[in-house]
C-alpha cells in the first residue's frame, strides 16, 4: 500500500476513531446533563449542528471499531479498550435518537461483516440471495413506515423540501443553479410555490426555511445538474469497482466501502456532507481506496515546481489573513455601534470591499443603513446580499425601503416573498395586510385577512389570537362598517 494509509489504513482509522471517541464522550456528558446542549432539540449532539449528523458520525465510528476488533492481534488491554469504546459509541448512537443513523449503521455493519462469512454460510447466502433480498426490502420498508408514523410531520416536511428542490432542478437540469446556491435560492422557490396556491394546509404547517435538501444526491443535482450528478455517481462507482478488483489482495478495504455506504445511506434523508468532520471521512475513504491502485503518473518535484506550488499557497494565505482581519473589524464595528456610531460606520465602509461577497455582512451593513434611512445605499447593498442568501428578514427590509421610496409594486413583491417563504408564520401576513390597508388596496387586503383567519395554528399564542382578531375586525368593517365580536381564544 502507498501514500499515508500504511498498514492497510489502520493508522487513518485510529485517527478517525479518536475523534469519534471524543464526540461520544461529549454526547454522553450531554445526556447526563453535565455538558450543555442546544435548547429545544431532543437527543444528544456533541459538537455537531444536530443529533442526526451526530448519529451519522457515531454510525461511521461503529463501523471502524467493529473492523478494528475483527483484525485486532494485540494485547488484552488493547482489546478491552476497543470493546469499551464500542460500548460508548453504541450508547451515543442510541441516545442520538436518529432513526436514519440506526438504519445506516445496521446496513453498514452487515456489509462490513458479509465477506467474513465462512464458506458454507456464503454458499447458503448465494443460493437464497433473491429470497433474502426480498425479505430485506420488505423489512426495510416496514421499518421505514414505522419510523415515519412516529414522526409524520418531520417526514412530510422532507417530502415538501424534495418537491421544491426538484422544481429547482427542473429549471436548470443540465448544469444546475451553481455550487452553493441551494442555500441562496430555496427560500425564493418555496415562496413562489406557496404564492401560486399549490401548497396544502399540511404543507403550510410543516414548511420551514431550509438551507439543505435532506438528500445529498438531490443537492448535487440541483447545484451541478445532471452532469455534476453523473460525475459524482461515477466517482462512487469507480471506488466500488476498484475495491472489487483488489479485494482479494486487500480484504480490509471493505471498511472504507462500508463507511462510504453508511454516509450515503444517511445522506438519502439528511445532509451529512455539510459537516466538515463527515466530509473529511467521506473523501479520506475515497483517497484510501485510490491509494491502493496502480499509479498512472508520478510527480517529480524539482526546485522550480516546488517554488511554483509555494507561490499560490502564499497568495492564498495572504488573502485569508486579509479576510480574517476584515471579519475581526466587522465584529468590533458591531460592538461599537451603540456608543460610537460614526466610527463603526467608517469601519463598515472600510471593510466593505473585502467582505462584499459575504451575505451576512452585506445584510448587516445594509440593515444598519436602512435603520438610518440611507435608502439608496442600503438598497444597493441589500440587493447584492440577495446573491448570497434569501430569508424573510432580508425581504422585509427591502420591502420597507421600497415602501419609503413609494415604489409600492416592488414593496408588495418583497412583502409577499417574506410572507410565503415561511407560510405558517402570522406576523409577515399581518404586515402585508397593514401594507395593503395603508396603500388603499382593499380587495387584496380582504384576501389576506381571509388567509389569516383560515390559517391553521401550529402553536397557539396570544400574539396569533390578536392577529386573527385584527383580521376579523378589518374584514367585517371593510364589508359592513361595523366591528365584529372579537374571539378571545
Amino acid at each position: 500500500m502507498s501514500g499515508y494509509f500504511s498498514s492497510e489504513g489502520t493508522f487513518l482509522l485510529y485517527g478517525i476513531l479518536s475523534g469519534v471517541l471524543l464526540q461520544a464522550c461529549w454526547g454522553l456528558l450531554q445526556y447526563l446533563t453535565l455538558s450543555p446542549v442546544y435548547i429545544g432539540r431532543s437527543g444528544i449532539q456533541g459538537g455537531f449542528i444536530n443529533p442526526g449528523i451526530y448519529g451519522c458520525f457515531m454510525a461511521v465510528g461503529l463501523i471502524i471499531i467493529i473492523h478494528l476488533i475483527t483484525i485486532y492481534k494485540g494485547t488484552k488491554p488493547g482489546l478491552i479498550f476497543l470493546i469499551t469504546t464500542t460500548m460508548l459509541v453504541l450508547a451515543a448512537l442510541i441516545f442520538s435518537l436518529s432513526r436514519t443513523a440506526y438504519i445506516a449503521a445496521l446496513l453498514g455493519t452487515g456489509i462490513l461483516l458479509s465477506p467474513r462469512l465462512d464458506f458454507k454460510c456464503h454458499v447458503w447466502f448465494m443460493r437464497f440471495r433473491f429470497l433474502l433480498l426480498g425479505a430485506f426490502i420488505i423489512a426495510f420498508i416496514g421499518l421505514f413506515y414505522y419510523l415515519w408514523q412516529r414522526n409524520t410531520l418531520s417526514v412530510s416536511g422532507r417530502f415538501l423540501i424534495w418537491k421544491i428542490s426538484f422544481r429547482m432542478f427542473m429549471d436548470y437540469p443540465v448544469f444546475g443553479i451553481g455550487y452553493g446556491n441551494f442555500f441562496t435560492e430555496y427560500g425564493n422557490y418555496q415562496a413562489a410555490y406557496f404564492q401560486s396556491g399549490n401548497g396544502t394546509l399540511q404543507e403550510v404547517k410543516t414548511a420551514g426555511l431550509n438551507y439543505y435538501p435532506f438528500n445529498e444526491l438531490l443537492k448535487v443535482a440541483v447545484e451541478n445538474g445532471i452532469i455534476g450528478l453523473a460525475l459524482f455517481l461515477w466517482m462512487l462507482i469507480l471506488c466500488i469497482r476498484s475495491w472489487s478488483r483488489i479485494k482479494a489482495k486487500y480484504p480490509h478495504l471493505i471498511v472504507f466501502i462500508s463507511m462510504l455506504i453508511v454516509i450515503m445511506i444517511f445522506g438519502m434523508f439528511s445532509y451529512p456532507l455539510q459537516s466538515d468532520a463527515i466530509n473529511c471521512v467521506f473523501y479520506f475513504s475515497i483517497a484510501a481506496i485510490a491509494s491502493f491502485q496502480m499509479s498512472l503518473y508520478t510527480f517529480n518535484f524539482n526546485r522550480i515546481k516546488k517554488i511554483s506550488m509555494l507561490i499560490p499557497v502564499i497568495l492564498l494565505f495572504g488573502l485569508s489573513m486579509r479576510k480574517i482581519n476584515a471579519l475581526n473589524d466587522w465584529r468590533k464595528a458591531q460592538s461599537s455601534m451603540v456608543y460610537a456610531e460614526g466610527d463603526a460606520l467608517r469601519k463598515y465602509e472600510k471593510i466593505y470591499h473585502v467582505l462584499d461577497n459575504n451575505g451576512a455582512f452585506l445584510f448587516n451593513y445594509g440593515a444598519l443603513l436602512a435603520d438610518m434611512n440611507v435608502n439608496d445605499k442600503s438598497l444597493n447593498i441589500l440587493t447584492s446580499a440577495q446573491r448570497y442568501l434569501s430569508n424573510p428578514k432580508l425581504a422585509t427590509i427591502l420591502a420597507i425601503i421600497y415602501n419609503r421610496m413609494q415604489n409600492y409594486g416592488k414593496a408588495e413583491r418583497y412583502y409577499l416573498s417574506c410572507a410565503y417563504m415561511e407560510p405558517k408564520r402570522f406576523v409577515p401576513f399581518n404586515t402585508l395586510l397593514v401594507f395593503y390597508r395603508n396603500t388603499g388596496q382593499t380587495f387584496k387586503a380582504q384576501n389576506i385577512a381571509r388567509k389569516i383567519i383560515d390559517k391553521p395554528v401550529k402553536i397557539p399564542s396570544l400574539r396569533i389570537s390578536e392577529i386573527k382578531n385584527a383580521a376579523r375586525q378589518y374584514l367585517f368593517v371593510s364589508q359592513n362598517d361595523k366591528p365584529p365580536l372579537l374571539n378571545k381564544k
